[in-house]
C-alpha cells in the first residue's frame, strides 16, 4: 500500500500546540498471488517495544535495532537523542 501523511497542528493556548497526524491510503499492492495485505497484515520477524524505563529515560531501543538493520551502529540512549520529546518552536509544522 502506499499512502499520503498529512500533518496537522492544533495551538491549545499561548504556549502549548498539539500535533497530529493521519495517514490516508492512496494505493494498494497486489502480491505475486493476486492477494492483497489489506486487512490481513504481516507478522514482524522481531517484535520490539520500549519499555516503561526506555522511555523514562529516553532510550529507543525500537530505532537502535532499525539502524543496526540498515547497518549503522548506535545504542538506545543514543538512538533516544535523534528524535527529542519536545521539539523546538522553530520546527514545529505550521497551525491549520
Amino acid at each position: 500500500m502506499q499512502g499520503r501523511v498529512f500533518v496537522h497542528a492544533a495551538k491549545l493556548d499561548a504556549t502549548n500546540v498539539a500535533q497530529y497526524g493521519v495517514e490516508v491510503s492512496t494505493e494498494i499492492m497486489i502480491m505475486a498471488d493476486g492477494q492483497s495485505l489489506e486487512g490481513v497484515g504481516v507478522i514482524p520477524n522481531e517484535r520490539i517495544l520500549p519499555s516503561p524505563a526506555d522511555i523514562l529515560q529516553a532510550r529507543d531501543p525500537v530505532l537502535a535495532r532499525a539502524a543496526e538493520l540498515g547497518g549503522v551502529r548506535m545504542t538506545p540512549e543514543e538512538a533516544g537523542r535523534i528524535l527529542p520529546f519536545k521539539w523546538p518552536k522553530e520546527r514545529m509544522p505550521e497551525i491549520d
